[in-house]
């Protein structure tokens, strides 16, 4: 795991920047955070349909969503390998390249854990800056 960050340092974020969408892309659509919410929630559905995961979506309001993996494809195929930890890069690659990805639309991305590093859930939240759950 040592020349883990150095590796994907240097492609997670261009990988990444290939497929997602630009401010200008998802602009037409309004409230980035609703367009989001609706994106996230229609994946949820699909991968599950798909059999890549699990995902139970824990918060899905006007200002927040919360989809918590519980099960993983990929995890699972690295465990099946006998190399668990195989499946760490890509969660690294998440936690790169998402938080400035998403601050350019004024949503704070954040994660306490990862099914690949031992927690029960891969827990993604993606919520408005200036949201507060506690405060509601």
């Amino acid at each position: 795991e040592r020349c883990l960050p150095r590796v994907m340092d240097t492609t997670a974020c261009e990988a990444f920047s290939l497929y997602a969408l630009t401010i200008e892309e998802v602009k037409p659509f309004g409230d980035p955070m609703e367009f989001f919410r609706k994106y996230f929630s229609a994946f949820s559905e699909a991968s599950i349909k798909a059999g890549c995961h699990d995902i139970v979506i824990s918060e899905n309001t006007r200002d927040c969503i919360q989809y918590d993996i519980k099960w993983c494809v990929w995890y699972e195929l690295a465990k099946k390998m006998n190399i668990p930890e195989a499946c760490i890069p890509n969660c690294y690659a998440d936690d790169l390249y998402y938080p400035d990805y998403f601050k350019k639309f004024d949503i704070k991305y954040s994660r306490k854990g990862t099914l690949a590093r031992g927690h029960n859930s891969c827990d993604c939240r993606f919520e408005r800056y200036g949201y507060e759950k506690d405060s509601l």
